[in-house]
């Protein structure tokens, strides 16, 4: 029984693997490639100005990637984090449920396009989750301060990765303490409170850059339900669909059939109280955790600080997945119990295998729709935003011409963007600039080169007059590549050298996934 969570871990490191090996870096990841590069001082300096919040995950990555260069390398530790995490569910699970939750928990959480998609992704995220999972574990398995130790040191993990995670958490471990007495809630809330204080200058720190994400807005109503959705689908969903709103009918009427059967069904025989309440309150722990994260953080949005993003939820997968296991197991139970109470006592023996079908039936049919999300999600890779750089670099390589402007916009927060569009076009004096102006953080939000070749694709950095460039003649075509976002008049209005249309209505305009490539014909002015 023990190597129940064996097969789920297998086949979400399956999973993860082949969608690594298939997609190229997103922009984020080509961030967490820029970082990763540094040696350990001058990626010290470099969060200091930015990113400080993911300083303890680059260092991960760092490591990584000299023990294993290239784009598998850096994804590596989301891939084995991911992994672990599905271990520590099923595991879990079956502590709480049995062999079949376990194996609900396991298959449900592995099969999470969410899950796989993050666990194939150089980023803290899978790494969150996993420290989510082992810190529940462990705190079910704690009775000793030493034990109670280690689930405090898991919640900083947790809260390294990303200080969000802690929100689910915290439910995961206090709400099914209060099953198991009174001994249990004092270790969990020490065990919390010590991981608070040890946390806390970090996050102090990490709130200084907080205009990081300024870029973010209080979500509307469908937006809001999107990133809900999205924990069975895709963190790049801009709006739910039939097949998220299906998977989440299915979650929910599951939970609900749960809830109300555990209250209105009869107990099964030896049941005590307190079996009664330790199951409650682990079922209400998981059920917390999956939808508390999400809960707070759109409050938080509406009360004018916007945070609400899927991956800042993700690690409420983990309380998904158990809770799909634990309300499974309630309807099986009380429908067991309903069947075998009609029947006569000898007939009750075999009762089981004749639910159990059903059961699994209903397993594989949600475990198959949330797969179809993710599928789907995938089917399009404009819909999922996949930053297509080598499409860029494509476009430029063929059309632009000596002379003409290369306008990258990186905001404050789009840390990849630059890096990204260097290694694509392999500029290798562009890219040198890039890493060269981390540490110090002087990543202009605004840059603007000047094309000197096209075989291969060369650019130089525009300091002052275009015309002190040599071997270029201006030919008043600019190339503009941003992630979206169109540049405004105040942008433009900084730059040393700029197009007179630099604002205004492209001549040309093309979306390469999450990046847009703009050509604008004009005059340049100084």
């Amino acid at each position: 029984m023990r190597s129940i969570p064996i097969a789920p871990a297998l086949l979400l490191a399956l999973l993860a693997t082949v969608r690594a090996a298939r997609l190229g870096p997103s922009r984020d990841e080509l961030a967490t490639q820029a970082f990763a590069a540094l040696d350990l001082d001058a990626l010290w300096r470099a969060v200091s100005h930015v990113d400080l919040v993911l300083a303890p995950y680059y260092v991960v990555a760092h490591t990584a990637s000299r023990m294993v260069p290239g784009d598998l390398g850096l994804r590596i530790p989301s891939i084995a984090a991911a992994a672990v995490a599905i271990g520590a569910i099923t595991w879990l699970a079956r502590r709480w449920w049995g062999a079949g939750a376990a194996l609900v928990a396991g298959f449900a959480a592995a099969s999470n396009p969410l899950v796989v998609e993050l666990a194939s992704t150089a980023r803290p995220y899978a790494l969150a989750i996993a420290f989510v999972a082992l810190a529940a574990l462990a705190a079910d398995r704690a009775g000793s301060t030493r034990q109670w130790a280690l689930v405090a040191a898991l919640l900083v993990g947790a809260g390294a990765m990303h200080l969000f995670s802690l929100l689910a958490a915290v439910p995961l471990l206090l709400v099914p303490a209060f099953g198991r007495g009174p001994r249990a809630v004092r270790g969990a809330l020490a065990a919390g409170g010590a991981a608070a204080v040890v946390l806390a200058p970090f996050a102090v720190a990490a709130a200084s850059q907080r205009r990081q994400i300024d870029w973010m807005t209080a979500p509307d109503p469908p937006t809001a339900l999107a990133v809900l959705a999205n924990l069975v689908s895709s963190p790049d969903r801009l709006a739910p669909d039939a097949l998220d709103l299906a998977a989440w009918v299915v979650v929910a009427g599951l939970v609900a059939a749960a809830g109300v059967l555990h209250v209105l069904g009869r107990p099964a025989d030896g049941d005590t109280d307190a079996a009664r309440l330790a199951d409650r309150s682990r079922w209400m722990g998981a059920f917390v955790a999956t939808l508390g994260p999400w809960a707070v953080l759109l409050a938080v949005s509406a009360l004018g600080s916007p945070s609400l993003r899927t991956a800042y939820i993700a690690p409420s997968a983990v309380g998904l997945a158990l809770l799909l296991a634990g309300s499974l197991h309630r309807i099986v139970g009380a429908i067991g119990r309903r069947r075998a109470s009609v029947r006569p006592v000898a007939a009750r023996a075999s009762a089981a295998p004749a639910f159990a079908a059903p059961a699994f039936a209903a397993v594989a049919a949600t475990v198959g729709l949330i797969a179809a999300v993710g599928l789907s999600a995938a089917a399009d890779p404009r819909e999922a935003r996949q930053d297509d750089f080598a499409g860029v670099a494509e476009s430029l390589t063929r059309s632009a011409e000596p002379g003409d402007l290369l306008i990258v916009a990186q905001r404050h927060h789009e840390t990849g963007l630059a890096a990204g569009l260097a290694r694509f076009t392999d500029d290798r004096r562009f890219a040198r600039d890039v890493a060269a102006r981390l540490p110090g953080g002087s990543q202009p939000a605004v840059e603007v080169r000047v094309v000197v070749s096209t075989e291969p694709l060369r650019t130089v950095r525009v300091d002052g007059s275009l015309d002190a460039t040599p071997d270029t003649r201006p030919t008043g075509t600019a190339w503009i590549v941003t992630s979206g976002i169109p540049l405004a008049a105040a942008d433009c209005a900084e730059l040393p050298q700029r197009p007179a249309g630099c604002a205004g209505p492209a001549e040309r305009s093309e979306r390469h996934g999450g990046l847009h490539l703009a050509v604008v014909a004009a005059s340049t002015q100084s």
